[in-house]
């Protein structure tokens, strides 16, 4: 009996063991497929794009000083590029509290536009949107914490005070949007050292006053104080990006004064009697400078320029250049030209000079011109140089302006190469010109050209040719 009793009680620890074995089995099976059906996700998570952030977006409009609720609002992902810095993702950093302006659908919420408190008098939208947009938070020098424009008062002193700020060297001061009136010029460094560069706002103006003494050389000088030549001390790189400089009708605009390596781009430029001027360079004539997109209109005036170079080693692209008697005027040389387009604009006090209106005058040599093109100037590309280089232009008239001669290229004698060069003409053949000599000899070429040889009564052109002219039938 106790022997039987004895293999029984044996026989349900041994059961009772091998459950125990099962069910911890079981369990480390299924905790290794949970472990491998995560891993998809951890590595999905590992795939996640950074440029994507989480952000509140507002989902019905909101009254400055009304309560925040749920509501009324949505976490989005959106690309990082499309919502403002400082949006806020937390719904426990704005429910609750008080917006300082009217929200509209689709606005994000911005920290420092959300208050714990309700405002006693909301802030107008147009008030807190002349801001910084974000820019303090990344590094940059606001240049409305030290003045404020829309004012009509003169603002010279006041942004040449911030620039000469020990502390801003080598900084970028950030101008939002409004109207900055000087009655001076504004300077920059171009000592590696102090320099500082100019970022403008889209919407951001900077406007000579009516006093304005046009005896000064432009508006901004870049480079035009604590003069020195280098690239290799960190900040010489100095540029000014963006924006609009409205010259009054009076003034000149930008200036490149003095350095290496100066960048002017994204700005446009208008009522000036001098658009752009880039001096004779620092380094042996050599300014270096890069400029790029840019649009230039002048004031319409005798002896306007939109572009006037003095400096060796320039590059220029991507450019548009209205409303001057000479659209690119250029003294020096080894310039790169490339992508600029000028367009003459008749008035009563250029009409009777218009055979001295120059889309292109080029009084230097060794200049490269690629894909540029003049529109109605009484002389497209005027190369009174030796060795230019046109390369793919174009000489354009779209109106006839009664008795006035259309030259695409002048010259005294040619002694450039004009390759692919294309001319469209509007009035009567006697009155146009491919080619037009105040002198009788040169050694240079004129390849592949394309106009219609019966539009031209002139045939000086056919000395220089290579190749033949190219029309279409």
């Amino acid at each position: 009996m106790n022997k039987t009793y004895s293999k029984r009680k044996h026989q349900r620890l041994c059961m009772i063991a091998l459950l125990l074995c099962v069910t911890m089995l079981s369990v480390a099976l299924l905790s290794a497929c949970n472990a491998y059906a995560s891993e998809p996700a951890a590595e999905n998570a590992g795939n996640s794009d950074p440029n994507m952030v989480e952000v509140l977006r507002v989902t019905k409009p909101i009254k400055a000083g009304d309560k925040i609720t749920s509501s009324k609002f949505e976490l989005v992902k959106i690309d990082i590029n499309e919502t403002w810095i400082g949006a806020i993702s937390d719904p426990d950093e704005v429910i609750g509290k008080y917006p300082l302006m009217d929200l509209e659908e689709g606005d994000f919420f911005i920290s420092k536009y959300i208050s714990a408190k309700k405002p006693v008098e909301p802030v107008k939208r147009a008030e807190l949107e002349d801001n910084d947009m974000g820019f303090k938070e990344q590094g940059y020098i606001v240049i409305t914490e030290y003045l404020t424009p829309n004012t009509g008062k003169d603002l010279s002193a006041e942004i040449q005070k911030v620039i000469d700020i020990p502390d801003n060297v080598n900084q970028v001061i950030y101008f939002p949007d409004g109207e900055y009136v000087i009655s001076k010029p504004i300077a920059t460094p171009s000592n590696g050292l102090l320099s500082v560069s100019l970022k403008l706002s889209d919407n951001a103006v900077i406007k000579a006053s009516d006093d304005w003494d046009d005896t000064h050389e432009g508006m901004i000088l870049l480079g035009g104080q604590d003069q020195l030549n280098s690239i290799t001390v960190p900040g010489s790189n100095y540029y000014i990006e963006g924006g609009i400089i409205d010259g009054n009708g009076k003034a000149n605009g930008v200036v490149v004064a003095h350095g290496r390596e100066t960048s002017v781009r994204d700005v446009t430029i208008v009522n000036t009697q001098v658009g752009l001027y880039v001096k004779y360079g620092a380094n042996s004539g050599s300014s270096d400078a890069d400029i790029e997109n840019i649009r230039i209109v002048g004031n319409g005036e005798r002896n306007s320029i939109g572009l006037h170079i003095a400096g060796w080693d320039n590059t220029y692209s991507n450019m548009r250049i209205s409303n001057v008697q000479v659209g690119v005027k250029i003294d020096t040389a080894a310039n790169l030209i490339r992508d600029i387009h000028v367009t003459f604009n008749m008035n009563k006090k250029l009409q009777s000079m218009y055979e001295r209106c120059y889309g292109f005058q080029d009084n230097g040599s060794r200049n490269w011109f690629d894909n540029c093109s003049a529109t109605n100037f009484g002389v497209a590309f005027n190369i009174s140089s030796t060795t230019s280089f046109l390369m793919s232009c174009v000489a354009r008239w779209t109106e006839d302006f009664a008795d006035k001669t259309q030259v695409a290229i002048s010259s005294y004698n040619w002694n450039s190469v004009a390759r692919s060069v294309s001319a469209f003409y509007t009035a009567p053949a006697e009155q146009c010109k491919f080619l037009s000599l105040s002198g009788t000899d040169g050694k240079g070429s004129i390849l592949d050209p394309i106009f219609d040889v019966n539009a031209v009564s002139d045939n000086t052109y056919e000395k220089f040719l290579r190749g033949k002219v190219h029309w279409f039938e």
